[in-house]
């Protein structure tokens, strides 16, 4: 787990603060009293037997704002190793697409959250993440052209994470040297810095 971790870190410099940035940015939309009655009526809305979601997940793609970085690094680290388990793997990922599907109106940090997770999930968790973000195809690409009363900073943000998951789940050729650059990271390797070169030529294609 703290290989993963090391690699959530690298990936965190470069949005860990998303959700906050694009929080600021937006109206006011809610009180916390609002955002905690109603991630309490999601709960409820799920069902009575919360034990078939994560209950990490449920609290990292909350629709909270006082999570701090190194809260949210080191949930998503948790979920990522979690997710290896196949036990685990089924309730993650319940919750990630229950969370994705809610990401409407008030509710869209747990769109963004959500789809930052995913994200996570693909370049470090177990290969099946893959096959099963492919059965939620049609889910995914409704984010990209999402439509609600936010700001026009919480559309974009939340079509943009939207466009680049929905780019690794369909690019596979992609993917995979992503997840081989973020396995060379994490671990330390000498071939990093050669994949490094490697990816940013494919992303200019």
């Amino acid at each position: 787990m703290n290989n993963i971790k090391n690699a959530m870190d690298a990936i965190h410099k470069a949005d860990s603060a998303k959700v906050d940035d694009v929080a600021a940015d937006a109206a006011p939309d809610s009180s916390p009293k609002d955002v905690a009655t109603r991630d309490s009526y999601q709960s409820k809305r799920s069902g009575d037997n919360l034990e078939q979601f994560h209950q990490l997940t449920l609290k990292l793609t909350s629709n909270s704002t006082k999570d701090s970085t190194g809260d949210i690094e080191e949930w998503t680290s948790k979920i990522c190793s979690d997710a290896w388990r196949s036990d685990n793997f089924e309730r993650i990922f319940r919750t990630v697409w229950l969370r994705l599907e809610d990401c409407k109106q008030f509710n869209w940090r747990h769109g963004l959250k959500g789809l930052l997770l995913l994200r996570s999930l693909l370049l470090l968790g177990p290969e099946a993440v893959l096959s099963n973000s492919l059965d939620h195809i049609p889910l995914l690409q409704s984010l990209t052209i999402y439509k609600s009363n936010s700001s026009s900073e919480v559309r974009e943000s939340i079509r943009s994470k939207a466009k680049e998951v929905l780019c690794l789940v369909l690019d596979q050729g992609l993917l995979s040297l992503q997840r081989k650059f973020w396995a060379a990271h994490r671990l330390g390797s000498h071939k990093f810095y050669n994949l490094q070169q490697h990816l940013q030529e494919q992303l200019k294609r």
